[in-house]
């Protein structure tokens, strides 16, 4: 059995919410989970940089240096900081390490083998063909791929690298949220736009496509900055404490609905519904004036799992002593994952990318050339 990867953990665990397929709508069940064993692995890593076998333990590496636990907050922070940093070099961004050869397109040139001939082609083919016919010159043609493994790796290692890369990428889009912090947020649709693209979610690539180009270029510089933090609500004071427009709205929809089902199915017409829709807002006011005055408190929206710490326990068990998943071991792999690469985007094609994007550029161009504003 392959231990530590997510399938086993939800064995171990007891959670066959997990075991199904966890894309699209089903992520929701499966969420509380994804973050606990996230929250492992990230412990597993620290524990392992740090050359901890139990939470308990004292760290044999790293350690802290002489004076520092009586310095000031600065140098104390400056000391974490730069752990910090090394770990995200260790585990991290080795993930996402292909993603800087896709910032700017750039017209390969091919230059001429023969000594003596300075030609250059754009494109290979050509080269080859100019090669033969004028010079008679017959090279092999050298392949190169991003994705190939060049030396032994540790599967299950780059398993675990990958796992935290993904898990932080998703929590720092929930946490945008909650904070209502528009430019991270938009930081992290450029990610997931990679990601959706090489995983097959056209769709849901276009639509983060379609994010950038609208905050760069297609809208006004006054509804750009509208697009970008005009994405939350607030219904509570405090850090933290935002949602989703999308979430928000849901909460509108139900009010509505509960209204409409208390009207009875012999008084619901097109009028009626329309009357209801549009007293929603005032509904909901009423509502929540009258629980205060009569101190009925609603219940929290989030439910936890009460064995949430036991859950915890047992995938740390599973992945930092049984599986070993940051001990680095060349030669390691997992059946259900061979040859698995650290590199999360290595197969993004970059000339494919590149001519999607200016595709859908010269499209947006066209369709919205009205809207454009002369400087």
């Amino acid at each position: 059995m392959d231990w530590g990867t997510f399938a086993s953990n939800a064995i171990v665990t007891e959670n066959s919410n997990a075991l199904g397929e966890v894309l699209g709508e089903n992520y929701d069940k499966i969420r509380e989970f994804f973050q606990t064993e996230t929250d492992a692995f990230i412990c597993s890593a620290t524990m392992t940089y740090f050359g901890m076998d139990d939470i308990s333990d004292q760290p044999k590496e790293h350690c802290l240096p002489e004076g520092l636990k009586e310095a000031g907050v600065t140098k104390k922070r400056q000391w974490f900081h730069q752990h910090i940093y090394s770990m995200l070099d260790t585990y991290i961004m080795d993930s996402v390490e292909s993603l800087k050869d896709h910032g700017q397109e750039e017209e390969e040139v091919v230059k001429c083998r023969d000594p003596a001939c300075n030609r250059t082609f754009k494109y290979r083919k050509c080269r080859t063909r100019h090669e033969q016919n004028t010079h008679s010159l017959f090279v092999e043609e050298e392949t190169t791929d991003k994705c190939k493994t060049k030396k032994p790796e540790d599967g299950i290692f780059n398993y675990g690298c990958l796992h935290i890369s993904l898990g932080l990428l998703i929590r720092d889009a929930e946490d945008a949220v909650k904070e209502g912090d528009g430019d991270r947020l938009i930081r992290v649709w450029k990610f997931l736009t990679f990601l959706y693209r090489l995983n097959g979610a056209n769709k849901y690539a276009l639509a983060g496509l379609r994010v950038q180009a609208s905050i760069s270029g297609l809208l006004t510089p006054r509804d750009a900055h509208r697009f970008k933090w005009n994405r939350f609500a607030g219904l509570q004071e405090g850090p933290g404490t935002r949602i989703s427009r999308d979430l928000r709205l849901e909460q509108h929809n139900k009010i509505a609905k509960e209204e409409i089902r208390a009207m009875g199915v012999q008084n619901i017409n097109d009028k009626s519904v329309e009357e209801i829709t549009k007293s929603e807002g005032s509904m909901e006011k009423i509502i929540i004036g009258t629980r205060c005055d009569l101190a009925i408190e609603k219940g929290k929206g989030h439910h936890c799992n009460k064995n949430r710490s036991r859950v915890f326990s047992n995938i740390l068990e599973q992945v930092h002593h049984k599986s070993k998943t940051f001990k680095h071991t060349v030669g390691r792999e997992y059946k259900a994952f061979p040859k698995l690469q650290r590199n999360i985007f290595c197969a993004l094609d970059k000339k494919s990318t590149h001519r999607w994007i200016n595709r859908h550029k010269r499209q947006w161009h066209r369709q919205n050339r009205y809207l454009y504003r002369q400087v």
